[in-house]
């Protein structure tokens, strides 16, 4: 998977969405949690599933246990995923955060290190 991905840590909303998805590391829509209000807990922060990255069948599987869990109808679940999203609670998550976008990307090999640098650093007092 390509971009943000959450690891969902929590016991109980693991297996939900390894039963759903088959898997608990999700896709998300940002690196960073968003505010939303949710029944179990009010006011919280959460990450965003991303729903343009999950598989067709995933997407099924979404709606069918959305339905079936509040008693909706499926096809009128279907139209309002997209605008209600579904909500993954950042205390029950881990977001992964590739390397690259936490450090520089740079390819150092034993060309670019200056052994006087390295003395000059050590050198130095502080």
């Amino acid at each position: 998977m390509t971009g943000p991905i959450a690891i969902v840590t929590d016991p109980e909303r693991r297996k939900y969405f390894e039963a759903i998805l088959g898997t608990n590391e999700v896709p998300v829509t940002s690196y960073m949690p968003t505010t939303v209000k949710v029944p179990e807990k009010g006011v919280t922060e959460a990450y965003k599933l991303d729903l343009k990255r999950v598989t067709p069948a995933q997407r099924e599987a979404i709606i069918a246990h959305i339905a079936g869990r509040f008693k909706l109808d499926p096809e009128s679940v279907a139209k309002d995923l997209e605008k209600m999203g579904v909500p993954i609670l950042a205390d029950q998550c881990t977001v992964a955060i590739p390397v690259n976008l936490v450090t520089p990307d740079q390819d150092l090999d034993d060309d670019d290190w200056d052994e006087d640098e390295e003395e000059d650093y050590h050198d130095d007092d502080y």
